[in-house]
């Protein structure tokens, strides 16, 4: 082998190292921060995760998906960004957290018709029947707050299926948030009085993150993370004015 084509060789390795990895992105159908509009994904949470991916140099479509798998492929795989995640204890250390993307209210919700149903605490809703979505904080949450998929949780695959079941009354209550159910009902052509808050949970809002796998190499998350912090000071510098 001769010195030229050994070099070569070594240079081709070279940049392969040092080459930019490939990141995907994933998310959910979450009205309003982010959902499918006319076959693109938009709302306010996609408008900063991609203007984020633009300043960071990441050239990456969004993709969206059920919830289970793209929290699956965030967990499993290398270089996989997701959004908008709840950031709780027992996710703290599966992740790692760039960013908060969006807002996210909580409440038990029901049917209007539904009078029958008034509680003064979330406990007093363990006769009744939720629907969540599979490997969403609404189920953790609950199933901590001692509700079970065996007596009172049934679990769906996204968020359309979730609201779809109360509409039917194959449930008697959502836990999440009133915008979401209010977009959806919006979709369907339905006033949003058809359905009601039955408990406002205030203390379990928060924000949603952008997170980022486990195996994403620290310059990444730090790169990310950097420019997230002067993307938020520019728009709270442009909202204060």
């Amino acid at each position: 082998m001769n010195d030229l084509f050994r070099a070569l060789i070594v240079f081709s390795f070279s940049a392969l190292s040092f080459a930019d990895p490939t990141f995907r992105v994933v998310t959910e159908n979450h009205p309003p921060v982010q959902y499918l509009h006319e076959n693109n994904i938009v709302g306010p949470a996609t408008e900063v995760v991609r203007d984020l991916l633009k300043r960071s140099g990441i050239d990456a479509d969004i993709e969206m998906m059920p919830w289970a798998r793209a929290y699956h492929f965030a967990q499993t795989e290398a270089n996989v960004l997701i959004f908008s995640m709840f950031r709780t204890p027992q996710r703290e250390n599966k992740f790692h957290w760039i960013t908060t993307v969006s807002e996210h209210q909580v409440a038990v919700l029901s049917l209007s018709d539904r009078d029958d149903l008034q509680f003064t605490e979330l406990s007093d809703a363990k006769p009744y029947l939720f629907a969540v979505i599979r490997g969403a904080y609404s189920l953790e949450y609950l199933k901590s707050a001692g509700f079970s998929e065996e007596e009172n949780l049934f679990v769906a695959a996204t968020m359309n299926e979730q609201v779809n079941l109360l509409l039917k009354r194959k449930v008697d209550l959502l836990f999440t948030d009133p915008a979401t159910v209010a977009y959806r009902l919006k979709e369907l052509g339905l006033p949003p009085t058809r359905i009601r808050t039955v408990l406002a949970l205030p203390e379990l809002s928060q924000g949603l993150y952008l997170a980022a796998s486990l195996q994403t190499s620290p310059e990444w998350v730090e790169k990310l993370t950097a420019h997230a912090q002067k993307l938020h000071s520019e728009r709270e510098h442009a909202s204060a004015k």
